[in-house]
């Protein structure tokens, strides 16, 4: 009789989830993904084992109680081996989970170019045309809260922290730029958490100190005035647990404004991602989003939005425009940045440079580049002043007269760089097409421009007109300039 019971027991647990599926159970979706399609049955795709793999996938997917035998495999794993299940995520000290991902800027998310160039020129331009910018890339999770973090790689994690505090470290010293580990880190070192135990957001402290930075920072004292406070607790779901199977809510407070400002603010935008999000735009507790009271009629993007070229309006009408992108994602803002200086930087003018021919090309030098019959030249700047400053720079260069397409449409010149030293410059336009319009190379701070060597692809006959300079020292650039290093 004992003999049976194991056959038993396992016919059980097949037969009880097949009769539910007979009877027209159907799991719902666990996974941010839609479910699997059954695959066509046909002669030619029941020779394929893909087909079968496919099956496989969708049963799977609708198979009665697969979720409470994915949370009965969590249980097991976490509470008796003490394993993670999912490959993402670190079971840390006192009930925090990490995520492993945000070690990955030095893997497989490397960033093009310097992150803290990055951040530095675009701010530094938005300032230049006028624009009050906020950015910010807030350190991960594994950097403020290492208290309660278990073992890890520590070369990987040695690299990726030193790529983090070199963009702090830039953030804190760039003009519109917003450092907040400091701040951070002195609450963390008084025993007070600012991230969630169990998810990769921040709490309440960690919202309330970025809202009340933010909010500072678009004017002064307004987060004061709008009546920033901490509210009720609420329950929240929180993403680590979800991913190792076992979904739970971990208790938070509510952070919101209570009033509206004073003098209403015009032309904001914010563009990040889930922690200004979930900071500004989601409603908690008693508390409606804080965007919605503090800055009505505030625009957002997310960086997906930015990318596709959704957000363009928003960006070019924007007077004060808050940058966010958490650090662990920095390749996403050295890919991305182009995007919103080319779209602000048109009206800017600087002092004259030169063209300088390094292909062999005639004449070597010259105020003018015509593209050759091959539509290819590779050129750098001459710099009328020092070769490398201290101070960040804007190359423009003049599109002064594309040649049209065999179709009369519009040409359009491509700008790849060739560094001879040193990583490509973040920010620099890809393409720029249409004439008086302009591509834009930026110099980094001690960067020489003699380095930044470009290839420049489009219409033969195409002709560049002189390369514009442009000084990125924290002001606003006032007009043309046509002679002088004086941009103000």
């Amino acid at each position: 009789m004992r003999r049976c019971i194991p056959a038993a027991w396992l016919l059980l647990l097949l037969l009880v989830p097949a009769i539910a599926w007979v009877a027209g159970a159907r799991q719902p979706l666990l996974e941010d993904r839609s479910k699997e399609p059954f695959p066509a049955v046909n002669t030619a795709s029941l020779q394929q084992p893909s087909t079968f793999a496919q099956f496989d996938t969708a049963f799977l997917d609708r198979f009665p109680a697969r979720d409470k035998a994915l949370q009965l495999h969590a249980d097991i794993a976490l509470d008796l081996f003490r394993d993670s299940t999912s490959p993402d995520v670190a079971l840390g000290h006192n009930g925090y989970l990490y995520y492993l991902r945000e070690l990955s800027p030095c893997t497989d998310y490397a960033p093009t170019g310097d992150p803290g160039d990055a951040v530095d020129v675009l701010s530094r331009e938005l300032i230049a045309t006028g624009r009050r910018p906020v950015v910010v890339l807030p350190r991960a999770k594994v950097f403020v809260h290492d208290a309660d973090i278990p073992a890890l790689d520590d070369s990987n994690k040695r690299c990726d922290a030193r790529l983090e505090e070199g963009i702090e470290q830039r953030l804190a010293t760039t003009p519109g730029g917003l450092a907040m580990f400091a701040q951070q880190r002195a609450l963390e070192q008084a025993g007070k958490a600012t991230f969630l135990k169990t998810d990769t957001h921040w709490n309440w402290r960690g919202r309330e100190l970025f809202a009340r930075d933010v909010l500072n920072r678009i004017r002064p004292g307004l987060a004061d005035e709008v009546g920033l406070q901490v509210g009720a607790p609420y329950g929240r779901d929180t993403d680590l647990t979800a991913m190792l199977g076992r979904p739970r809510t971990e208790e938070d407070l509510s952070v919101g404004a209570t009033r509206t400002p004073r003098e209403a603010l015009q032309h904001v935008l914010l563009i990040g991602d889930s922690q200004l999000t979930e900071t500004f735009l989601v409603p908690r507790g008693p508390f409606q989003p804080i965007r919605d009271v503090a800055l009505p009629g505030s625009q957002y993007c997310d960086w997906g939005t930015v990318a596709t070229s959704a957000c363009d309006d928003a960006i070019t009408s924007s007077k004060t425009i808050v940058i966010e992108k958490v650090a662990r994602d920095m390749k996403v803002v050295t890919d991305t940045c182009w995007l919103p200086l080319a779209l602000t930087a048109g009206p800017l003018r600087g002092t004259p440079a030169s063209w300088e021919r390094v292909d062999g090309g005639t004449p070597a030098q010259s105020t003018s580049l015509v593209l050759p019959a091959s539509g290819e030249v590779t050129v750098r700047v001459r710099s009328n002043a020092a070769d490398a400053e201290p101070t960040p720079r804007l190359l423009r260069l003049p599109l002064e007269h594309v040649t049209p397409a065999p179709d009369n449409t519009p040409g359009a010149v491509a700008l790849a760089q060739e560094p001879q030293e040193g990583p490509p410059a973040p920010c620099a336009s890809p393409q720029q097409s249409g004439n008086g319009n302009a591509l834009f190379l930026p110099v980094p701070a001690n960067r020489r421009v003699s380095d930044l060597v470009i290839r420049l692809t489009g219409p033969p006959g195409t002709v560049m007109g002189a390369p514009q300079e442009i000084l990125l020292d924290g002001r606003p650039v006032a007009g043309d300039v046509a002679t002088g290093r004086a941009n103000h």
